[in-house]
């Protein structure tokens, strides 16, 4: 059975932008089992009061979790980020705009995500430093996805001819070396700041590589999850990855071998399209379904 959370609303107000495909953030409980699958304990809804919404790219800090938000109500909403403090069950709206923002991540004291600049069409990359100090991050740049690195990296998927290439950029120079052309959509970075990102070398062939920042080097990690492209790296050095009903995770060190493991099942809970995924810790996750 899923059980709906519920959260407190701080303040709403509705702008128009084109409306996104309906998606639902839900958290999952277990119980860790040594010798068979991980029992499931609880699933709940985080996101019941926009249930008919789209809610999507998760990223955590602490007990706070940031979304992507449109409401369906409204036939033109725009898509906002939202925080959803997990600990008090209350609501924040961080963006209220005409423009599109998404892809929230949060590093240190700020928060990056993305804007959609309506006059050129290029996704632009902003970061909000404490609550009010709101500034680009790269001039003028078409971002598909981003990891910041440290204060002078910041790793990004560009939007290039239709194609996706994965650059490193000096956010001093803004000088940018090309680390891999055909990328997917996931960037994930160790605490070590190795980073892992999804390489799609054919059609059926998409491969997890990791990229050394001090020494440039890249090499094959494992192959993804048949046609997956979303991973979250946990800090136990577990890769996760889901398809349809399912999550999977491999470890780091067996990674070589390609022996994904089903977690978990959730056709049971009606839920068939789980995507992004999000560790919170030893018995606990995030993840969408859309």
């Amino acid at each position: 059975m899923i059980r709906w959370v519920w959260f407190g609303f701080f303040f709403f107000a509705f702008t128009s932008v084109k409306a996104q495909k309906p998606s639902n953030a839900y958290r999952l409980n277990w119980l860790q089992n040594k010798t068979s699958r991980a029992e499931i304990t609880s699933v709940d809804l985080l996101t019941g009061f926009n249930s008919r919404g789209y809610n999507n790219q998760p990223a955590l800090k602490e007990n706070i979790l940031y979304l992507s938000s449109s409401w369906k109500e409204k036939s033109g909403d725009a898509t906002n980020i939202i925080a959803l403090d997990l600990s008090n069950q209350e609501i924040r709206i961080i963006t209220q705009t005409p423009d599109q923002e998404f892809s929230p991540f949060p590093k240190g004291e700020r928060l990056f995500f993305i804007r959609l600049d309506p006059e050129t069409g290029f996704q632009q990359l902003w970061k909000l430093e404490g609550k009010q100090q709101l500034e680009k991050v790269l001039p003028e740049s078409n971002v598909a996805y981003f990891m910041p690195i440290n204060d002078q990296r910041m790793a990004a998927i560009l939007i290039e001819d239709q194609t996706l290439g994965l650059y490193m950029i000096n956010l001093e120079t803004y000088e940018k070396k090309l680390i891999s052309r055909d990328v997917g959509r996931s960037l994930a970075l160790s605490q070590n700041n190795i980073l892992y990102f999804v390489h799609k070398y054919s059609t059926h062939s998409w491969y997890i590589k990791s990229f050394d920042p001090l020494t440039t080097q890249t090499r094959i990690i494992c192959n993804t999850i048949k046609g997956s492209e979303d991973i979250f790296f946990s800090q136990d050095d577990y890769f996760w990855m889901a398809k349809d009903s399912r999550i999977y995770r491999i470890s780091l060190e067996e990674a070589l071998g390609n022996n994904w493991k089903n977690i978990f099942d959730l056709h049971e809970y009606g839920l068939n399209n789980i995507q992004r995924l999000c560790v919170i810790d030893d018995n606990n996750l995030i993840f969408i379904n859309q």
